[in-house]
């Protein structure tokens, strides 16, 4: 009978998030409608535990009694559809991991073993062909399996010993033809070239064969990962092909050249390489005496300045480091852990070099996330797989150590399709003093710290310096580490103390490499003992425990006489420390693993890092792009005609034609209530067209919100189709005002908030919706109008504008092309009074931005009598000499309050004293709580015009999120009020806002009502710039990278700016 206990814990309805997601995706991502549940469920299997502890265990570490439902053994899951997803084994099971942990801490005398799994249950009307394609979204080959539901008698593992070391009998003097068998068999990263330079190497120094570890080792350090060969190889007969950029490429590379003379005039042994193209530059102004904080060290490790830091009034000497990891293959095959690990490697950097990590941010690349799963690649994950999973891997590493991000950019283009871009950066910092910079002596010991050593990671370097084909994911699972983030996180925790940092006299991290490389780069001369690397399991060869990558492993160096004192140092932390190799005067690697040397290689020839590469070199210049139709119609053209015109934008060329004809270009700003469309003639920027319309998704929610949810429960398509359709019958109305034809609009530029920005494009909200806010997409895009559902020119151009951050969107970037605060001298203000209130505050020398969740207050929702800007709307109210006086749109009779009235009408309410400072109404009418301004007889409707204590509540908040966004700007510019010289009011609003009623409301700070200037629809204009001003709109593409975000989301300082501003200013 097996001794094994099974637990199932799945979260209640209402919190089964993990469950509706995968529910969304099967549904709209793989196509399969007739799902109708899911079901997701965490399966553990324990051993080796009491009674009384499992009882304790199921409500205290497996679930949490308020939001997960817990079954033992098993559960109902009726006809359904069912199957279970595990790891590899030997991959890390961080979740099965800290469960062991967690119980532990019930009965320290106790030792369980737990596995965990994912049990997923599927509902519906589901093809054995649609349950297979659902196992395979679910599932990823290279570090998971499907497992059945019956359980193991037992989950103590057997491992057979393993066999010793193979020598390779007759390297040293085999043929070149079996050496290029056996080099083809062992898929190495390396070379052949590499491979014969060993061979020269053993036969004429060693005079012996190599063992397996010795090639493997060799592979491991001499691999792109841990020595960059690929950019260390000498670049030969340069050639530049003529081109449109030939001339400044051309002469970038001949003042490389002359650098390269002038800095390397001594020295023989430095040629042209990338690796070289890359420091110059810097090694340059070196030279020129201008990195004198540079801080020079033998330690590998992150680029580290010295910076003067005042500390409790006295200045200190502070060591700051700066980091930035690429995780590109890892990410690729296995996005959740290759990010995460792209997070903790960059982590690991600044922490060996004893420094304490305090930010980080993250730059990716990825091609179009929203295409069928059916177009994915073979032998590649579906994009939008490795977009969502590597969110996931980053943010829960990060969250776990206690790492803020706070920067994040994802760059989409299509040639990512390849290979993803996962780049991780930190900057870290600590006190000069703390840090010794020494060398490493013979005798001094070598401390293993941290985490244990198993099978994942194994090949890491290597892989990601290889070439990849289909069959990778399949059979590359062990090449991804798994980070363990609690572990780093006492590793830090560590470091910090100054009196352990202190007797560090080196240290390297475990990233590429593993043993033979993050020990070997520590002194010249080493004797390593492979037996005493502590181990995840049983069953490791001495090759595997040498280039093992398994994360979260420090080596340091010590003096012998701190080796005690360093150990009991670990001990405090619950970090597993051991002495594994010496230091040593004889300069050889020397690795021994069952009492015999597996691995003895002189420094001198790990040092070449393989044989020299070389290669020629062609430069190709970008050229004017043109299709294959258009080249077809060239002859003709030039047959019937010796003149001909060409449209282009850049370098793509858009159409040829006999005649000039008309060239038109297009620009909306799609709001959240209205879309506006401008035509503009391209030859001189006229505009030749207007027109405006309400944006049709209001049929799935009246504000941005719930339009997101709306998308996030149903998808996105209806609410793209919809918006889409819109633009383009409005393109055939602008079209037809101005007498043209819509083949003549050869550009069209689209601003918006970034949910409409989004929505458009057909991109999940998703990432708008959840923490931390942050845009799918932020670069300007230039697509093809025609993909879009625009039916102009065939080739015409479709521009997105920025992004800059999560509601903060192409529509502010729109305003900043229009009003241009970065060009001026004085600070100004410029706002956007709507839902999310987005402001910039700053000028030429700095910027800032925010968006503040002002509500729709000003837009007509949640105001009982409220309603957008129409015809009967209340547009201005006035009280004077105790009368009320108002006017409404377009002399109807009144129906309701816009946002212009319903300011002046609480400004009004407050001169009248009929609120007080908290806001509570007194109108001494009839009805408590309520003020009529227009009664219904003398209205346009059967209720009239009011205004309601709830009201006034939306008013409070609403102006009282602008107004504290407005402070947090302020105090981040370190500026005042006074510094202030201009203020912008964007959007229609900003027309019909009287400044003295925002002033007195508390809207706006008192002090700025004079400065106040309405710039009607600037995101519209800036729309138009970007259109026929390509210099201005390229600009903006570096504004918008160098715009600071204030997040005010966590801000304790904003909530208690948004309390102060809650109140009103009464005079008494």
């Amino acid at each position: 009978m097996s001794n094994v206990r099974r637990v199932y814990v799945e979260k209640k309805p209402d919190f089964a998030v993990k469950a509706k997601e995968l529910k969304h995706e099967i549904k709209h991502y793989l196509g399969i409608t007739t799902v109708e549940a899911v079901r997701v469920l965490i399966r553990y299997d324990v051993e080796n535990i009491s009674e009384e502890t499992y009882k304790k265990a199921l409500y205290t570490v497996f679930s949490e009694p308020p939001v997960d439902d817990i079954y033992e053994e098993t559960f109902d899951y009726g006809d359904a559809k069912v199957f279970t997803v595990e790891f590899l084994p030997g991959q890390f099971d961080q979740r099965a991991d800290s469960a062991e942990q967690c119980v532990k801490l019930l009965n320290e005398n106790e030792e369980p073993i737990i596995r965990s799994a994912i049990t997923y249950v599927i509902e519906g009307n589901i093809t054995d062909e649609q349950f297979a394609a659902i196992k395979k979204h679910c599932i990823n080959p290279v570090d998971s399996r499907a497992i059945g539901m019956e359980k193991p008698e037992t989950l103590v593992q057997e491992f057979d010993d393993p066999a010793d070391v193979i020598i390779f009998d007759g390297f040293k003097d085999m043929a070149e033809d079996k050496l290029k068998e056996l080099y083809l068999s062992l898929n190495l990263a390396m070379t052949f070239k590499d491979f014969l330079h060993i061979q020269n190497y053993f036969k004429n120094e060693e005079k012996r064969d190599p063992s397996m570890t010795e090639i493997r080792v060799l592979d491991t350090y001499w691999s792109d990962h841990c020595r960059h060969t690929t950019f260390s190889t000498e670049l030969k007969n340069v050639k530049f092909d003529d081109g449109f950029y030939r001339t400044p490429i051309e002469n970038t590379y001949k003042d490389y050249l002359n650098t390269f003379s002038n800095i390397y005039k001594d020295r023989n042994d430095k040629f042209v390489c990338l690796m070289d193209l890359a420091l110059l530059a810097m090694k340059r102004l070196k030279a020129e005496g201008k990195l004198d904080d540079q801080e020079e060290s033998d330690e590998i490790n992150a680029c580290s300045i010295v910076v003067p830091v005042e500390v409790d009034g006295k200045t200190e000497e502070w060591l700051v480091n700066f980091k930035n990891e690429t995780h590109n293959h890892p990410t690729e095959i296995e996005p959740f852990g290759g990010a995460a690990t792209c997070l903790g490697g960059a982590i690991r950097d600044p922490l060996s070099g004893r420094t304490y990590v305090y930010q980080a941010m993250r730059v990716t690349g990825a091609a179009d996330p929203t295409v069928p799963v059916s177009q994915t690649i073979e032998g590649k994950l579906p994009q939008k797989k490795l977009v969502r999973e590597a969110p996931h891997g980053y943010s829960s590493y990060g969250n776990q150590i206690g790492l803020a991000t706070g920067y994040v950019k994802e760059v989409y283009h299509p040639n990512y399709v390849a290979k993803r871009m996962e780049i991780g950066a930190v900057m870290g910092a600590a006190p000069r003093r703390a840090v010794q910079r020494l060398n490493s002596d013979p005798g001094d010991k070598i401390i293993l710290l941290g985490g244990r050593t198993g099978r994942d990671g194994i090949g890491g370097a290597t892989g990601s310096s290889k070439a990849h084909n289909t069959k990778s994911t399949s059979v590359c699972g062990a090449e991804v580490q798994k980070g363990n983030a609690p572990t780093e996180r006492k590793l830090q925790r560590l470091f910090r103390r100054e009196e352990v940092s202190h007797i560090i006299k080196k240290c390297n991290d475990f990233g590429a490499g593993g043993v033979s490389v993050a020990i070997g780069e520590l002194a010249d001369g080493l004797r390593i003992e492979l037996d005493k690397v502590p181990k995840k399991y049983a069953g490791l060869d001495g090759t595997e425990i040498a280039i093992s990558e398994s994360q979260e492993r420090m080596a340091v160096v010590v003096a012998p006489s701190d080796v005690e004192q360093f150990l009991a140092y670990a001990k405090e932390e619950n970090l597993e420390a051991t002495e594994v190799a010496v230091v040593t005067e004889d300069p050889r690697l020397v690795l021994e693993w069952r009492g015999k040397e597996v691995v003895n290689i002189s420094r001198a020839f790990l040092d070449t890092n393989g044989a020299h590469q070389e290669t020629d070199v062609e430069v190709e210049p970008g050229q004017m792009e043109v299709d294959l139709k258009l080249a077809g119609e060239l002859y003709g053209m030039r047959r019937d005609s010796d003149e001909w015109y060409v449209i282009y934008s850049r370098r793509r060329i858009l159409e040829m034609r006999k005649e000039a004809g008309r060239r038109c270009l297009a620009a909306f700003d799609i709001g959240t209530t209205t879309i506006a469309g401008y035509l503009l003639d391209g030859a001189d920027g006229r505009t030749l067209a207007v027109e405006s319309r309400m944006n049709p998704q209001a049929q799935y929610g009246a504000d941005v919100i719930m339009r997101a949810n709306y998308a996030l429960e149903h998808g996105t398509e209806a609410l793209s189709m919809c918006v889409r359709k819109a633009v383009n019958e409005m393109l055939g109305s602008l079209a037809e005002d101005a007498g043209i034809r819509r083949e003549d609009v050869f550009q069209v530029c689209v601003v918006g908030n970034t949910c409409m920005h989004h929505l458009f494009l057909g991109i999940s909200p998703a990432s708008l919706v959840h923490a931390p806010y942050t845009p799918a997409v932020s670069e300007r895009l230039v697509l093809n109008a025609g993909d879009y559902g625009l039916a102009v020119q065939e080739r015409a151009e479709l521009i997105m504008l920025s992004d800059i951050a999560g509601y903060v969107g192409a529509d502010t970037c729109g305003c900043l092309l229009a009003i241009r605060q970065d060009q001026q001298e004085e600070i100004s203000l410029m706002i956007d009074i709507g839902t999310n209130g987005e402001m910039v505050l700053g000028n030429r020398e700095r910027m800032v931005t925010c968006s503040t969740a002002a509500g729709p207050a000003f837009e007509g929702a949640k105001i009982e009598c409220g309603m957008r800007g129409a015809a009967g709307a209340v547009d201005h109210v006035k009280y004077e000499d105790g009368k009320w006086n108002y006017t409404t749109v377009g002399n109807k009779p009144a129906v309701g309050l816009c946002g212009s009235g319903l300011i002046d009408l609480v400004a009004g309410l407050l001169d009248a004293g009929m609120l007080d400072e908290n806001g509570v109404l007194r109108s001494g009418q009839e009805k408590q709580g309520m003020f009529i301004l227009v009664p219904p007889e003398r209205g346009g409707n059967e209720r009239g015009v009011y205004l309601t204590q709830k009201d006034i509540g939306e008013v409070q908040l609403a102006k009282a999120a602008i107004a504290a966004g407005i402070q947090m700007l302020m105090e981040q510019l370190g500026i005042t009020e006074d510094d202030i010289c201009s203020v912008y009011i964007a959007g229609a609003f900003g027309n019909y806002m009287d400044p003295v009623s925002a002033g007195k409301i508390g809207l706006l700070p008192a002090t700025l009502v004079k400065k106040v200037m309405p710039v009607g629809n600037a995101a519209g204009e800036g729309a138009k710039i970007a259109l026929v001003n390509e210099k201005e709109m390229l600009e903006m593409d570096e504004l918008v990278r160098k715009i600071e975000f204030v997040e005010l989301a966590a801000s304790a300082d904003f909530q208690d700016h948004f309390i102060d501003e809650l109140g009103f200013e009464t005079g008494e």
